[in-house]
């Protein structure tokens, strides 16, 4: 395919810190893996815009926020740890290693979900861990919501989360922006719900699933019907102990 070149610069300029990539630069550097690119004699560019996707050689990949996803689009479904390991053989290394990336999560067709760092592995279906945890800078809760992304239908072939640093509390964003949102890890790991003393305390909510079982409960409790099919909404702690 064409691959059309406006106004653009070269992808590699120097980095001294995660948190100075430029947005553009950061996406192509952790989506594609430079060493990948560079195996297939490819000098990637980037326009002089922020970049939101780049289609190369069959491979797109997105980024917001803390986030990044890659999908290897000529493979049907969700492509397998197995086989990018064995097409794209540096790419999750080069991924895992980059000091923006927190953790991929990717599907591996002998252990199911894994999700992969620098130091360590984590295998979702058992819980087991190789070396160090990578979810464990992310907060109780993370083996749990990782989960939840691989149980979408449309789930990416590999999900890349940017790299938190418990001891500033700051996350390297995969784009130029103030603040931490999308993604986990950072001030927006602690969100708050603040609502009238007269509704029923909601307990721990976990979850987007868990946070609309609290407003739907409220609304019941304040006299609108309950939609037709569903389950019953609840209020209080029993309604949000699970995670999500």
């Amino acid at each position: 395919m064409s691959f059309e070149r406006p106004v653009v610069r070269p992808l590699f300029p120097p980095v001294n810190a995660a948190r100075q990539l430029p947005g553009d630069f950061a996406l192509v550097i952790l989506a594609i893996g430079a060493c990948t690119l560079g195996a297939l004699g490819l000098r990637p560019y980037v326009t002089a815009t922020n970049l939101v996707m780049l289609y190369l050689l069959g491979v797109v990949a997105v980024a917001s926020g803390h986030v990044a996803m890659v999908s290897f689009v000529e493979h049907p479904g969700r492509v397998e740890l197995e086989t990018i390991e064995a097409e794209f053989p540096d790419l999750l290394p080069a991924l895992v290693d980059h000091p923006g990336v927190g953790f991929a999560l990717v599907r591996s067709a002998e252990f199911g979900p894994v999700v992969l760092g620098r130091d360590g592995v984590r295998r979702l279906a058992t819980d087991e861990v190789l070396g160090e945890d990578p979810l464990a800078p992310y907060g109780p809760h993370a083996a749990d919501l990782v989960r939840r992304v691989d149980g979408f239908p449309h789930c990416p072939d590999v999900m890349i989360n940017s790299r938190y640093d418990p001891m500033c509390d700051d996350a390297s964003p995969f784009e130029v922006h103030v603040g931490s949102h999308g993604g986990m890890g950072g001030p927006q790991s602690r969100g708050f719900l603040i609502y009238p003393a007269a509704l029923p305390a909601p307990g721990e909510i976990v979850g987007a699933e868990a946070l609309h079982t609290v407003l739907r409960g409220w609304l019941t409790f304040l006299g609108h019907p309950e939609p037709e099919g569903q389950p019953s909404a609840r209020t209080g702690s029993a309604a949000t102990s699970a995670s999500s």
